[in-house]
């Protein structure tokens, strides 16, 4: 069963180097995985079999309950998306535009191989981590960089923008 959850984790990246980078990044060896796996497969159990059964919701409570709070479910668009910014240093000039340029170029190669950007991130030291937290969110167009909105509004899901500049920073969603 383990076993079969693994392959079924793997089988999410193109080759198993794509796997294994992102443990390597959280300093994480396959049988560290593993534990992580059965932790994952036994609350999974748990929920499943002690908790789900408990939830009894009637259909009628819930139409009741929306027809009641229906303004509490009504809202401008939003897109779930995630961003990185790397800061340019104007002072650097033109070859500090191209080292920035360079490094998105890298990570965005890395994603299109089949990365992730949540693993990407988790390679990040976690103080580094928590400065970028903002940018996981659910957010209205009101609240992002018309730069940004422009792109994510129109984009699928799983898709990864071109780089694009706003004012002193590269962000690409």
């Amino acid at each position: 069963m383990l076993s079969d959850r693994l392959e079924t984790v793997k089988a999410k990246f193109k080759s198993d180097s794509v796997f294994e980078h992102p443990l390597k990044n959280r300093g994480m060896t396959i049988d560290q995985y593993k534990q992580e796996l059965k932790v994952d497969m036994f609350m999974d159990q748990l929920i499943k079999n002690e908790i789900e059964p408990k939830i009894k919701i009637d259909e009628k409570d819930t139409r009741a309950y929306y027809e009641k709070n229906k303004s509490k479910f009504q809202s401008s668009e939003k897109v779930r998306a995630s961003i990185i910014l790397l800061k340019f240093e104007p002072s650097k000039g033109k070859a500090g535009e191209q080292a920035v340029i360079k490094k998105f170029e890298s990570i965005l190669n890395q994603i299109k191989n089949g990365q992730t950007l949540l693993l990407w991130l988790s390679g990040i030291p976690k103080i580094a981590w928590r400065q970028r937290e903002e940018t996981w969110d659910i957010l209205p167009a009101s609240r992002c960089l018309p730069a940004f909105s422009t792109r994510a509004f129109k984009m699928k899901i799983g898709e990864v923008s071109n780089i694009f500049q706003n004012r002193t920073r590269f962000p690409r969603a």
